[in-house]
């Protein structure tokens, strides 16, 4: 009887190997999470008989274009396309969202956070005020356990508090301390920064909770360090080791490319801020990002199959390391959305080809005591007969996404156009790229499509007052960049993930895409 088990089990395997129908998924996960997981998830997590969380020979398939969840994270993931054509090169963009649990409140760890405040000449009167008014008000909001490193900066970095415990003492020590902030002098932001990833990461292996930097400027880096890939390099080495940075710029005369490059590197947020009055507002929200952490340190592994590559990335860092292209996402609170879209070359593929690449989404389960966890995908591969049959397998969902995110590639770029006082062609690069959303409009009507229309056409009118002065030239680019920077991370007003986790686990075949067609099992050339 055994050996026609052992039989029975061989031939089993050898047909899964031939089949090449699913797309392998594996991720770890600790008793907590999967308390927190729909019953569905929750089998899925623990390893039933047919899924175990490393995948045996005889493990049912994973689908690609679809959901999967663990613990405080769900993924969804969707190719353009779901089949590709045998023989010819070409590029198959992929949709990613990911988006954090909704949790009615999260048992939120303390945080270590460094204050970094611009005290130089600029900041003199109601700026530097401002900083103080909103600095304090922040304190309001921690408590006891969380840590404070208050750090000002002009000519000279002066670090006020190192890791002082915010109890009653030690709010009155920092109160004082940002009180007697004064402004005057250059602006050196760089070597302020270095000082403060230097402290944070310091203590962040012994310090059981989030680490995170704040980063205020209202002017552009002149002392010490002021290059950007430096800068940069500083805040990717900070975020390896678990500290975070946002930047808050403030005004219209700081280096908008410098604190995007410093927050996207750092896995933080960049914030542009003209009003200092609203300096208050941005922190409050920071803060609430931070208290509703449902999961950080996230990043996304992508080692693409013999034969693809990844062309680009959309609105995220990234960078190759050892064959593993490396994006940094940074955290997720509860029940936020994050879209990463990526475009992938390929070669001409060949009969066999078994899978486009392995996708690993890495992160800090902060619902489950910070346990490291992943989730693995490897979407598999079929071929199109033809080219209908290609261009009938479209996901309109990413073309549209697709479109949308160039659009603010465009916006960006008209913004620099206008930054160097080229006015003619900004209007000309608006102007294209709204024909081509009114053209995509056609194809693939969609609301997302009509609204960025509109805010392009917006765009177009905000030119004619940004010629007026210098001012109002200064305050479109900034503005423009921040928004296409905003939009180019996440889709408004898209479901969450997690609802779309299937009922039943047999329930991942055949799942319907967001555009109402049946998906294939599998990526499909």
């Amino acid at each position: 009887m055994k050996r026609i088990q052992h039989q029975l089990f061989f031939f089993a395997t050898i047909v899964w190997f031939l089949s090449g129908c699913g797309a392998y998924r594996t991720s770890s996960i600790t008793a907590r999470d999967a308390a927190s997981l729909p019953p569905q998830a929750s089998s899925i997590a623990h390893g039933s008989p047919e899924q175990n969380t490393s995948p045996p020979p005889n493990e049912e398939p994973v689908t690609a274009g679809i959901v999967d969840a663990q613990g405080a994270v769900a993924v969804e993931i969707i190719p353009q396309y779901n089949r590709l054509q045998q023989n010819v090169k070409g590029e198959l963009s992929v949709l990613l969202k990911l988006d954090g649990k909704k949790v009615a409140a999260v048992d939120r760890q303390p945080i270590q956070l460094a204050i970094i405040i611009d005290r130089s000449g600029s900041m003199t009167g109601d700026k530097v005020a401002s900083v103080k008014i909103a600095a304090l008000e922040l304190l309001k909001r921690l408590t006891p356990e969380d840590r404070v490193t208050l750090i000002s900066y002009s000519d000279t970095v002066t670090v006020h508090s190192t890791q002082l415990l915010m109890d009653e003492v030690g709010k009155t020590v920092i109160r004082d301390k940002i009180l007697g902030i004064q402004a005057g002098g250059g602006t050196a932001l760089g070597p302020a920064t270095i000082e403060a990833e230097k402290i944070l990461t310091e203590q962040v292996n012994s310090y059981n909770g989030m680490s995170h930097i704040l980063l205020l400027s209202d002017g552009l880096a002149n002392v010490g360090v002021s290059d950007p890939t430096l800068l940069g390099k500083v805040c990717s080495d900070g975020f390896a080791k678990g500290v975070s940075i946002s930047t808050l710029g403030v005004g219209l005369d700081y280096n908008e490319d410098l604190m995007t490059k410093m927050a996207d590197e750092g896995g933080g947020q960049y914030h542009y801020v003209r009003d200092d009055k609203l300096i208050a507002t941005v922190l409050e929200d920071e803060l609430k990002g931070l208290m509703a952490t449902v999961a950080r340190d996230i990043q996304l592994r992508l080692l693409p199959a013999a034969g693809f590559a990844v062309q680009k990335v959309y609105g995220y860092s990234f960078h190759t390391e050892e064959g593993f292209t490396l994006i940094k996402v940074g955290s997720l609170r509860s029940g936020q959305n994050r879209d990463v879209l990526i475009t992938l070359t390929h070669n001409e593929l060949s009969v066999g080809q078994p899978h486009m690449g392995e996708v690993i989404v890495e992160f800090s389960d902060v619902l489950s005591g910070n346990s490291a966890s992943s989730i693995s995908f490897r979407p598999q591969l079929h071929k199109a007969e033809s080219q209908q049959e290609y261009i009938e397998s479209e996901n309109s969902e990413v073309t549209v996404r697709l479109a949308e995110v160039r659009s603010f590639e465009e916006l960006s770029l008209a913004a620099q156009a206008v930054d160097r006082g080229d006015f003619t062609q900004a209007e000309t690069m608006l102007s294209q790229s709204i024909s081509e959303l009114e053209v995509q409009a056609q194809k693939t009507p969609d609301e997302k499509l009509t609204m960025q229309i509109k805010e392009l056409r917006q765009a177009k009118s905000d030119l004619e007052m940004a010629k007026t002065s210098s001012v109002e030239k200064k305050h479109f680019v900034k503005k423009k960049k921040s928004s296409a920077y905003q939009q180019s991370k996440q889709s408004k007003g898209r479901k969450s993930t997690f609802d779309k986790l299937p009922a039943k686990k047999k329930s991942r075949r055949g799942s319907k895409a967001s555009t109402g067609k049946k998906t294939d099992n599998v990526f499909s050339y």
